[in-house]
């Protein structure tokens, strides 16, 4: 910006000594006349210099308010470049962090039945949750729709790994418990990986504005 208008002082300087040029001559002649006395040449003279000046006027304003208008538009351009860098930064983030959730919740076993349940209860982390804890902060920028099948899927993740707990800690039975809480965790693993699957398959990237 500071080059931009070093340029156009310049340019306006040189127009302003081309202009002013002939309007010093004619002034000077005018001047000349009057002193030797011949008033009606010396008005006549100035009449000329008023219209010269008025044509310079003319041409400077108006040179100035096009390169205005130029700065004004490489600047909108500027904001304008800088916002789709931030949109298409954040939708980079987006489809990442889908991804990776995907990934993670697509990883989760869940079968149904006595025998997993008992097998989930003896382990401490029995259901991946590692991306989602890291990125929970990042979880807003998905949709209403992907956050709750994602909150919900983990709400119950982290059921299971209570319940698992308790059942490890005391000597009363909870693996009928456990067997249901998987079967849910199924279902919401399906829904979780569904939602996110639809989302990031229709996501579309922003339009950079100097395509148009």
């Amino acid at each position: 910006m500071k080059i931009v208008s070093s340029y156009i002082s310049e340019i306006t300087g040189v127009l302003v000594i081309l202009l002013l040029a002939p309007l010093g001559v004619v002034l000077f002649s005018g001047a000349e006349n009057l002193y030797y006395g011949d008033a009606e040449a010396a008005s006549d003279y100035a009449s000329f210099a008023s219209g010269i000046a008025t044509i310079i006027l003319v041409i400077i304003t108006g040179f100035y308010s096009v390169q205005t208008k130029k700065q004004a538009n490489s600047a909108e351009r500027a904001r304008e470049q800088r916002d789709y860098r931030e949109k298409i930064e954040q939708f980079r983030r987006k489809q990442s962090l889908r991804k990776a959730l995907k990934e993670e919740i697509d990883r989760t076993v869940t079968i149904g039945g006595g025998e997993s349940a008992e097998l989930v209860a003896g382990m401490r982390k029995p259901v991946p949750r590692s991306m989602y804890d890291e990125n929970a902060h990042q979880i807003g920028l998905l949709s209403d729709e992907e956050v709750g099948a994602i909150v919900e899927y983990y709400n119950v993740a982290s059921t299971i790994e209570e319940m698992a707990h308790i059942h490890r800690s005391s000597d009363d039975e909870h693996l009928t418990a456990i067997s249901r809480l998987l079967e849910l965790l199924e279902e919401k693993q399906t829904e979780a990986s569904d939602k996110i699957t639809e989302k990031m398959e229709h996501a579309e990237p922003p339009q950079n504005p100097l395509d148009n």
